[in-house]
């Protein structure tokens, strides 16, 4: 069994009172990821863009999304750039080197404390905000009184 980093639960929680859109953008494998989800009970309420794992007659392939913007480095910063495009906010919450440009076009970024990401961001001079805990994230989100959904 995964478990998800500490306030995790919390933070998809607060975006689903809060009617925000909580998307996973993984380079990980769609159905683990769905997976991990459905014991929570997120499956259908948490976006999910990842790669679809198919099991062709030459063996396993990776289908990576398909790129709406062809400026976008990966599909992780496309769908930043789609959010936009629809004239929304966006922020980025990542700790790897895939992660950079969706994290740079993002109008706020967070980064795992001392990940690859967290040097990224802090050697291109974007601001950012760094975090070992998802609650650290949910408080600069979701500033104000904590409320569930219930």
């Amino acid at each position: 069994m995964v478990i998800p980093r500490p306030g995790f639960e919390e933070l998809v929680e607060k975006c689903l009172f809060n009617n925000v859109t909580f998307r996973i953008t993984s380079a990980g494998m769609d159905f683990y990821i769905r997976h991990f989800l459905r014991p929570y009970g997120w499956r259908d309420k948490v976006e999910l863009v990842a790669p679809e794992v198919v099991d062709t007659h030459d063996g396993v392939r990776f289908l990576f999304p398909p790129k709406q913007f062809s400026q976008a480095h990966n599909f992780k910063e496309d769908n930043v750039l789609k959010e936009h495009a629809a004239g929304k906010r966006v922020a980025y919450i990542g700790d790897g080197i895939s992660d950079r440009w969706a994290a740079m076009a993002a109008d706020m970024a967070f980064a795992v404390r001392g990940s690859v990401l967290d040097r990224e961001l802090e050697m291109a001079g974007k601001d950012h905000l760094t975090f070992t805990d998802l609650h650290e994230v949910v408080v600069n989100l979701f500033p104000g009184p904590t409320r569930q959904r219930g």
